[in-house]
């Protein structure tokens, strides 16, 4: 399976989420609707996922096709809320690439020289977007992850991105 190939696969998947009882929900309301993390094969099966789903089905397709790709996570912790997004880049002849399916704005494939010009440019849209844009104050943090644990709800999910190595982006 080419890059191409992963991405026009990710077109059949929607925003959005599932319970435990997997019903479908539209709204950002993760926590009270009792969100759950799918697998790569329950995300086939619903056609649906957040950036958090839809990265693991990513790294399902990357792994598939033996590219290498490693994942991230932004979360913007303030008192209100936390906003977060995961994204996985992929390296490719000295390049790094932002491989973005979720977050409908930046949709596609984006090319980057370094892996740090990747990161900051990720964290700098996310910061414009999801706080500046919606006026929240928070810190944001980035941070590596691979394999988040099956069926996570949403705090287990952030208490397991939580344990892993933090990004330092000057």
């Amino acid at each position: 399976m080419k890059i191409e190939e992963i991405l026009a696969a990710m077109e059949s998947i929607q925003y959005g989420f599932t319970n435990q009882d997997k019903k479908i929900f539209k709204d950002e309301d993760m926590v009270q609707n009792h969100y759950c993390l799918q697998t790569p094969e329950e995300i086939l099966e619903t056609k649906v996922g957040v950036c958090w789903d839809q990265v693991e089905l990513e790294r399902y397709y990357f792994d598939k096709a033996k590219i290498p790709a490693r994942t991230f996570c932004l979360i913007a912790y303030n008192d209100s809320s936390c906003p977060t997004h995961t994204f996985l880049i992929y390296q490719y002849d000295n390049h790094y690439f932002w491989f973005e399916h979720s977050w409908s704005i930046f949709q596609g494939i984006h090319e980057y020289s370094s892996l740090m010009e990747a990161l900051k440019d990720v964290k700098k849209r996310f910061i414009a977007v999801e706080i500046e844009a919606k006026g929240i104050e928070g810190n944001v943090i980035l941070y590596e992850y691979d394999n988040p644990p099956k069926h996570a709800s949403v705090e287990e999910f952030y208490h397991y991105i939580e344990k892993n190595p933090k990004i330092e982006i000057h």
